[in-house]
């Protein structure tokens, strides 16, 4: 399954959420869903988190590449132009986890239906370390 990047003239990304609502999306992927093991140099408003499932994966992160094994993480700060791709021709499998910064914001609408803080702090704890 090959995955496109929706990327603008700037570069910019736009990511897609599972609802508009909710400005979090978590994806399983491999490098090989991306043309020649590499993602798109891109950036966007999210945090990205990064988690290797298998293999390891190299990062460009604003000029610094970053490699990162099995097991290890990543975390992206808003507005980081950012890549992810394999110098040594293997794939790699991770999860990537986008949250946009207004979650944090505890007045938006989805901490007043859905979840208080304490529980998604928690459930991004646990996704991370489990």
């Amino acid at each position: 399954m090959k995955r496109k990047l929706q990327i603008m003239h700037d570069l910019f990304e736009i990511v897609q959420y599972y609802e508009p609502y909710t400005k979090i999306a978590i994806q399983e992927n491999k490098l090989s869903y991306f043309d020649n093991l590499k993602a798109l140099c891109h950036w966007h408003d999210d945090i990205e988190i990064i988690y290797i499932l298998k293999g390891k994966m190299n990062f460009y992160v604003n000029g610094k590449n970053i490699l990162i094994h099995e097991h290890d993480g990543l975390i992206i700060n808003s507005k980081q132009m950012h890549y992810g791709y394999s110098e040594q021709g293997l794939d790699c499998e991770f999860i990537c986890i986008l949250i946009h910064p207004i979650i944090f914001n505890y007045n938006n609408d989805f901490f007043n239906h859905f979840l208080p803080f304490p529980l998604i702090l928690f459930f991004i704890f646990f996704l991370i370390v489990s």
